[in-house]
């Protein structure tokens, strides 16, 4: 957890044999954003209190509160289990701290795509359906991810990038 704070990179872990791990960090700027708005609410709070002042300290509340619970939700790094023992996919979104799981015969191969100088890592699924690891960035260890799942489910060909 800490070292995926540390590094903006993507990166790849085999955990256990047959196992693997493909970690998108968070974005740090959003982080700091999310932990000044509750700075800002907290220092409202006080400035709030001592003047007895209702709406100001409701406000300072929701500031408080909601941006250190984003900041928190933000902090968790996104991350895909590919698991060839069990046979599954395994999505693990950080904003919304859910899991996705999938069958691993689904996955066909991973990409890079590219928009406006920004990559996202993206797996595609059976029938074409594309999902990706986070958003558009300029993270790096993209490419290097998806050449690594592209070997680890035996993909032997490069897939032409979109």
């Amino acid at each position: 957890m800490i070292a995926a704070l540390i590094s903006s990179a993507f990166q790849v872990q085999y955990p256990v044999e047959g196992q693997m791990v493909i970690i998108d960090p968070p974005v740090l700027w959003i982080i700091v954003w999310w932990y000044a708005v509750a700075l800002l609410g907290l220092l409202t709070l006080v400035g709030s209190l001592s003047t007895k002042n209702r709406a100001g300290t409701i406000v300072s509340l929701l500031l408080l509160a909601g941006g250190g619970f984003l900041g928190w939700k933000s902090s968790t790094p996104s991350s895909v289990t590919i698991d060839r023992r069990q046979g599954i996919v395994v999505f693990h979104t950080s904003l919304l701290g859910g899991e996705y799981v999938r069958p691993l015969s689904e996955l066909q191969y991973a990409l890079v795509e590219t928009d406006s100088a920004a990559y996202r890592l993206v797996l595609v699924m059976e029938g074409g359906r594309r999902v990706g690891i986070g958003s558009y960035s300029d993270q790096g260890g993209q490419p290097e991810a998806a050449e690594a799942i592209n070997k680890f489910i035996g993909v032997s060909s490069k897939p032409a990038q979109m």
